[in-house]
């Protein structure tokens, strides 16, 4: 039997970056688990979903040397529930009992030699940029991805030369943002992004088939996805920004109408929220065919001529929360909304509309 103290509260903070990468419903059952190795004041956690592994490290006071593989989400749980307290760890060869002061809860271990290995490759590639501007662009690009969908599109494009760009698209909207810093020329594609994690600086070295990124304790091994980015075509969709009309208009407020007005698309099969644009008014309008309601906002914009858009709700309420405050807003010639902030920008395609 194997006991050691430690607290909650630190054990969550080293632990939360794996939530991104670890599969509760995973088909393989050692694959649902997070890998726990103590060894005297340090911590060190990895989580694997056979496509991305993600290792994190921190210092922390234990006292002992513990190494266990247990279910992530039974863990993770646990720990929310007993925020900020002392607790005792007792280990045996099949179970984790957790001791607090008012009780305790006992979890199985699954065998930690059966926990994959780590993928040993050769990554001579290197590059390297702020974590700041690296992780606020991954933070807006993942809303634009698809991840139920296998083709190229459906991946986040990091593309690294002189400079770094990175792009996404979920078919219907689409991302792009060119961010300070670079390295080696390659094409990334990776599906879906445990990468959001403070730090100074982001260092990459990859291959062409593997990606490994270090931002402040943590650590990702990435397989890359396969396919072509489309580029070219996508370029050509994002130049419309240039002659879009303007749309002057309060993006706070927007964001606050959106919300609101979208309070009755939650029970719609196919819900749609409509944007009606004149002059110097737009309209937010959503409508509930189940219960014969409706909900309209009016905001005073500057905008020359007249437009409608149809949008998804929960997309657009998604893609403006992760934009800044200060962002604006335009239209294009084929009626997608365009919304930049610095050299972030994000394209949104109209849903057709019934009359």
């Amino acid at each position: 039997m194997i006991k050691i103290k430690i607290n909650s509260k630190n054990l969550l903070r080293v632990l939360t970056p794996l939530q991104a990468v670890i599969n509760p419903g995973h088909l393989m059952p050692i694959l649902q688990c997070v890998k726990i190795d103590i060894d005297d004041g340090s911590i060190k956690v990895v989580g694997d979903n056979s496509e991305v592994r993600c290792e994190n490290t921190e210092n922390i006071s234990v006292d002992g040397e513990v190494n266990i593989c247990v279910e992530f989400s039974l863990l993770f749980t646990v720990l929310k529930s007993l925020k900020e307290q002392d607790l005792i760890f007792e280990i045996n060869n099949i179970e984790l009992k957790i001791t607090h002061k008012d009780g305790d809860f006992k979890i199985p271990l699954e065998a930690y030699d059966t926990f994959p290995a780590d993928k040993k490759e050769s990554l001579k590639k290197k590059a390297n940029f702020g974590s700041t501007d690296f992780k606020n662009a991954l933070k807006i690009a993942n809303k634009f991805v698809l991840n139920d969908d296998l083709s190229p599109t459906a991946n986040l494009s990091i593309q690294i030369g002189k400079k770094t760009i990175i792009r996404s698209t979920n078919q219907v909207s689409l991302f792009q943002e060119t961010i300070k810093g670079g390295g080696d020329e390659a094409h990334i594609l990776l599906g879906g992004s445990a990468l959001i994690q403070d730090g100074v600086e982001v260092k990459l070295k990859y291959n062409d088939s593997f990606v490994f990124f270090k931002i402040g304790s943590m650590k990702v091994m990435a397989v890359q996805q396969t396919g072509d980015f489309p580029v070219a075509a996508f370029q050509k969709i994002m130049t419309s920004f240039k002659v879009a009309k303007k749309m002057k208009v309060d993006y706070a407020k927007v964001l606050t109408a959106v919300k609101r007005v979208s309070s009755l698309s939650g029970k719609e099969k196919a819900p749609t929220m409509r944007w009606s644009v004149d002059d110097n008014s737009l309209t937010i309008t959503c409508k509930s065919l189940s219960t014969n309601s409706e909900v309209k906002e009016n905001l005073s914009v500057k905008f020359e001529g007249k437009s409608l858009i149809g949008f998804n709700p929960k997309l657009i309420i998604e893609i403006l929360n992760v934009f800044d405050l200060d962002s604006s807003f335009s239209i294009n010639k084929t009626n997608c909304l365009c919304i930049q902030s610095g050299k972030k920008l994000g394209l949104i395609a109209p849903m057709l509309l019934d009359n």
